[in-house]
This record gives C-alpha cells, structure tokens and sequence, in this order.
C-alpha cells in the first residue's frame, strides 16, 4: 500500500496535469478550428491525416459545418404579425402560437431564399418579423484509429514528436531538438 502523503501528491500532481492538458486542448482545439476553415475555404479538403514520424497514420480530423436556416428569435413578433398577415396561421387556443406546420413551411421557404421575407400565395411579399437567417455553426472531430492513442503515447514518451511542442506539461529535455 501506498504512503498516503504520496498517494495524495500524486492524485493533487495529475488533477492539476489534467487541467493544464485541458486548458492547451481548448487552446489548440480553437486554432484547429481555425486553421481548419480556412483550409476547407482555400482547397476543398475537409479532412487532415494524423501521422506520426515514421508514416503511421494514428487518427484522421474531419471538419464539418451546418448549413445556414432560419429561426425564429422573436415569438411575440412572430405571432403579432401572423395574426394580422396570416390568421389561418395562428393556432387558437390558452397560448396563442404560430401554427408548426405553417411556421416549418415558412422557415423552410426563408432558408431556401436565404433571407426572411415570405410570399403569401396572393403575391404579397412579407418581411417577417421575430425571424432570421442564423448563420450556420461548423465543427470538427478527432477520431484515433485502433490503438492511434497508444501509438501517439508511446512517440511522445520516445520524443518521437518533436513537431508537436507542449511546454505546458513537461519540462524542457535537454539534448532534443
């Protein structure tokens, strides 16, 4: 059994080593990111190969974005327009809301024309109130292969990474370039 002095140190040394691991993941995550969509927006490529020195591939990063659509931001506005453009739109009960399956039509229609004004079917363009156009949010993911993260591990305990510079965790090794 453990000194319980040690065993406290070392439980107090690895919470404080994963909140730094943390911290620089959010860090390098957000520059990622970055680099990510701006690569996406030059070349077209949407996923980058993880290879470790020697050739390995260990994980593949993919960036993903969702399309732009329309939503509603503003149901009073919504719904004070709806009654007076569109009454048969308006559902009537103890709440007064815009009918779903109109509101899912009508937001439909926006997103396609990428902007919210609607047409009712007598010609008559309406700029709806409590809508907009919310500009579609992008992500990405890390996905190891089968043993990628054993892989990585093992380079980094070897120095094997030497492109990949994480000051934050361990001090600097003397002799590495």
């Amino acid at each position: 059994m453990s000194n319980l002095s040690e065993l406290a140190l070392k439980a107090a040394t690895v919470k404080a080593l994963a909140d730094v691991v943390k911290a620089v993941g959010n860090d390098v995550r957000k520059e990622l990111h970055a680099d990510l969509a701006a690569a996406v927006k030059k070349t077209g490529d949407r996923t980058v190969p993880v290879v470790v020195p020697g050739g390995k591939q260990v994980a593949t990063i993919s960036f993903s974005d969702k399309d732009a659509a329309a939503a509603v931001t503003d149901n009073e506005a919504l719904l004070e327009w709806a009654r007076a453009a569109v009454p048969e739109a308006v559902t009537e009960r103890v709440v007064h809301e815009v009918s779903p399956e109109w509101l899912s039509t009508v937001l439909a229609a926006m997103t396609s024309a990428d902007n919210t004004e609607w047409t009712s079917p007598d010609g008559t363009v309406h700029t709806v109130p409590g809508v907009a156009i919310i500009p579609g949010s992008s992500s990405h993911s890390v996905r190891l292969r089968k043993d990628g993260g054993a892989e990585l591990v093992e380079a980094w305990r070897q120095g094997r990474l030497e492109a990949v510079q994480l000051p934050e965790l361990a001090p600097a090794l003397e002799g590495r370039k």
